[in-house]
C-alpha cells in the first residue's frame, strides 16, 4: 500500500501534463485508466483484508470505521473517473 501511495502522484503529474501537451493520448487514457484501477484495487484490497484494529484505543477504533464509511463513496467516484476516461479512447477524425 505504501509503494502505491507514494508511485501514484508523481505518475498522475506525469500522465496529466504528457495530456495537456496533446502527446498520444490514447496511451495517456490508458495510463490514467491503470492508475485509477491500482489505485481502487489497492484500496479496497486494503478494505477487505485490514482487521479492526485490538488494542482497544478508541481513536484507532474510530478511525477504521470512518475508513469502513468512505469506501461506498470512494469506490463509486473512482467509477465515475474511470466513465470520464472513455472520451480519451476515442479517436478523433
Amino acid at each position: 500500500m505504501d509503494l502505491v501511495t507514494l508511485a501514484v502522484p508523481p505518475l498522475e503529474v506525469a500522465v496529466s501534463l504528457a495530456w495537456l501537451m496533446n502527446l498520444r493520448r490514447r496511451l495517456c487514457a490508458s495510463l490514467m485508466f491503470a492508475m485509477l484501477l491500482v489505485l481502487t484495487l489497492t484500496y479496497s484490497a486494503h478494505l477487505v483484508f485490514r482487521q479492526p484494529p485490538d488494542c482497544g484505543c478508541f481513536g484507532a477504533i474510530r478511525l477504521f470505521e470512518a475508513h469502513q464509511e468512505q469506501a461506498e463513496f470512494l469506490i463509486a467516484r473512482n467509477v465515475v473517473l474511470a466513465v470520464l476516461l472513455l472520451p480519451g479512447f476515442v479517436r478523433r477524425r
